[in-house]
Parts: structure tokens; C-alpha cells; sequence
């Protein structure tokens, strides 16, 4: 009898401590740093990637049980398969969830940035080498999907589009095309390995030097939770 107490007593005990981690962990099963998958209103991840061509940080927050927001910031060393230069951009990524088919979660993300090529010998490419660029992309969105292949591993799939303005140094309407892959790895109960690769085309619209040229950007990074 004693012991049958005593055991109810550190249930009781228990059983609060477990649902409340529980809860809490909840949220992070289900969310994505590239995908689908909100996070909980409220909460934040942090993420760092690295790779070709450029090097990313950025935060999100939830804004909602559907929708989140990423400002985020990259250093960028080339663009698409050409290497040379340095440039900083700035933006943020404004993700709402809306659907869920046979295990995937869908999404739509506008992602609006200002791009400053630095040495844009590279960037684009009707640009003369050394000059500076500067590229305003207000109209920027992508179909992403996610699904979970393990319990701790998510893979993601998406495609993107966007209108793009170089202001500098000749005004060219930019308008990239991009298929999205990526994957999402919870090592612990706070830390993600994060891979993403991105491929298609930048075309730019000029009337004197119209071009396309392929767009490649591989990375891998690590993501934290709280």
C-alpha cells in the first residue's frame, strides 16, 4: 500500500513536468526553417547557412498559428554559377501556411529584399566589370511543400519567381526562376542540421542586352530552436 502511494505520489508529480514538455516540444516537431511549416505564434528560431555563393543568418518569428516572418541577411561573394565580387543583402520572407495533402503541408512566401553588388562583375551579367549594382526585388514569391520522411527528418520542395529592378548602374528588369530542394535534420531537442540547394535561371529584360544566365546556390547550416 505504501508502495502504491508513494508511486502515485511522483506521477502525480511527473505527469505535469511530462505534458508540459510535451507542449512545449510540440511547436518544434512542427515547424520548418525553408518549408512549410510554421512556427508557433510567438516563438523564434535562429539559423546560419553557409555555402556557394553567399553566406546567410536570419530569425523567425511566429505571428500566428498559420504565418511567420524571417528578416534575414547574406553576405554573397558571386551570384548563380559565377564567382566574383562581395554584396550584402537584406530582406525578410513572410510565410503562411494554408494546406495539408496526404502528409505534405503547403505554403506561399513573398520574399522581398535589396540586393548591393559591390564589385558586380558578375552580377548582372550586362553589367560592366567593377561597377556597383544595386537590385530592388519588391514582388519575390514561392510554392513551397514539406513532408516529414522520418520523425526527425523533413524533406522540402518549392518553386519560386520574383520581379527584380537593378537601379544601378542601368535600369534592367531581373526575373529569376528557381526550384527549391532542401532537407531539415533535428539532432536534439533544440538544434537542426539544415541543407538547401536551389537551382534554375536569372533572365534579364533589356532592351539593348537582353540575357539568362543560370542560377545555382548550395548551402548547409544549422538551425536552433527555443
Amino acid at each position: 500500500m505504501h508502495r502504491l502511494l508513494a508511486f502515485l505520489a511522483v506521477m502525480t508529480i511527473a505527469l505535469p513536468s511530462l505534458a508540459q514538455s510535451s507542449a512545449s516540444d510540440s511547436w518544434v516537431d512542427d515547424m520548418s526553417f525553408f518549408g512549410a511549416r510554421t512556427v508557433a505564434e510567438d516563438a523564434t528560431a535562429l539559423y546560419a547557412t553557409a555555402g556557394f555563393p553567399d553566406v546567410e543568418v536570419g530569425a523567425v518569428y511566429g505571428l500566428s498559428s498559420l504565418a511567420d516572418v524571417t528578416p534575414r541577411a547574406s553576405f554573397q561573394y558571386g551570384r548563380g554559377a559565377r564567382v566574383g565580387g562581395g554584396g550584402l543583402t537584406l530582406g525578410a520572407a513572410f510565410r503562411m501556411k494554408f494546406a495539408e495533402w496526404q502528409g505534405w503541408t503547403i505554403a506561399v512566401v513573398g520574399t522581398p529584399e535589396v540586393s548591393l553588388h559591390l564589385f558586380a562583375d558578375d552580377h548582372p551579367p550586362t553589367t560592366s566589370a567593377g561597377t556597383q549594382s544595386l537590385l530592388i526585388t519588391p514582388f519575390a514569391g514561392s510554392l513551397v511543400a514539406d513532408k516529414l520522411l522520418l520523425p526527425s527528418l523533413r524533406f522540402i520542395v518549392g518553386i519560386e519567381a520574383a520581379i527584380g529592378f537593378f537601379a544601378a548602374p542601368e535600369m534592367l528588369v531581373h526575373t529569376p526562376l528557381v526550384v527549391q530542394l532542401g532537407a531539415e535534420l533535428r539532432v536534439t531537442e533544440s538544434l537542426f542540421l539544415l541543407a538547401r540547394f536551389d537551382t534554375g535561371f536569372d533572365i534579364y529584360s533589356q532592351s539593348s542586352r537582353p540575357g539568362t544566365a543560370t542560377y545555382l546556390r548550395a548551402r548547409v547550416g544549422l538551425g536552433w530552436t527555443r
